[in-house]
């Protein structure tokens, strides 16, 4: 008892145990990259390889990667060329940040500032034709209204411009969906 006669129950601290932090790798390594394409090719979809390849070979961010649409993707004979741009269609998830944000469709056609260019083997180009045939082409009516409503993406070029990397429900990618699915790939990776 305390001098006020109020009675005082001691209480006892348990530690906590040691919970190692789970953390991202501040980079990933050439056997890292390996281990993960190994991984998504076994349990997963060529989106997600595409994705990782994206950012892991041509050091693209996920911004950029998820703003991408079909006509920023064009085969030369040698290579292909990934047009990098912001839309006025693009959510924030797809913004690129070394490119100018866009306030009408004029801003796309001064290169450096609308818009930068990236260089992709034309092995990654065959992959990205085969999840458009995929997800796209042969998908693209048992998405119903969505994929028209929110998958549709301004154009420079042609009429027919949507984002490459969508959902289930046929909208387009989230950051926050894409980082889900890449934890569950670093943990299945260690």
């Amino acid at each position: 008892e305390s001098e006020q006669g109020i009675e005082t129950i001691p209480y006892v601290i348990h530690k906590k145990q040691y919970v190692q932090d789970i953390t991202t790798p501040k980079y990933i390594s050439v056997s890292d990259f390996q281990k993960i394409i190994k991984i998504i090719r076994a349990n997963y979809s060529i989106k997600e390889e595409i994705l990782v390849r994206l950012m892991y070979e041509a050091g693209l961010r996920i911004g950029e990667v998820l703003g991408l649409t079909n006509e920023d993707i064009v085969q030369s004979n040698d290579y292909a060329t990934v047009f990098i741009k912001n839309r006025l269609t693009d959510s924030p998830d797809q913004h690129a940040k070394t490119c100018m944000h866009v306030y009408e469709k004029n801003d796309y056609l001064t290169k450096d500032i609308g818009y930068q260019t990236v260089i992709i083997t034309n092995d990654l180009f065959s992959l990205i034709e085969s999840y458009l045939n995929e997800f796209h082409f042969s998908e693209k009516y048992s998405f119903n209204a969505n994929y028209s409503i929110y998958n549709t993406a301004d154009s420079t070029s042609n009429d027919d411009n949507f984002y490459l990397f969508i959902n289930s429900k046929g909208n387009p990618l989230t950051a926050n969906l894409w980082n889900k699915t890449l934890r569950k790939i670093f943990i299945e990776c260690g």
